[in-house]
């Protein structure tokens, strides 16, 4: 799985350095799924911006065939 929508928002797989840059630049959230520890792997993109969603779901995919 390498996309979920979770209350509304987009939760994306990418490399932990993709995601740590989405996070610092304020584009993404750091993601828990309710562990109280943020997945290094996720990142939840907010509904608000999601022209960012196509793209970074073909990022996403092509990150994951490549794991």
């Amino acid at each position: 799985m390498f996309i979920i929508f979770y209350k509304g928002d987009l939760v994306i797989k990418l490399s932990p350095e993709r995601v740590k840059e989405f996070i610092d630049s304020g584009d993404g959230l750091p993601f828990d799924p309710g562990t109280g520890k943020p997945k290094k792997d996720r990142v939840l993109i907010q509904a608000s911006k999601k022209d960012l969603w196509i793209p970074l779901s073909k990022e996403s995919k092509k990150y994951v065939i490549s794991l």
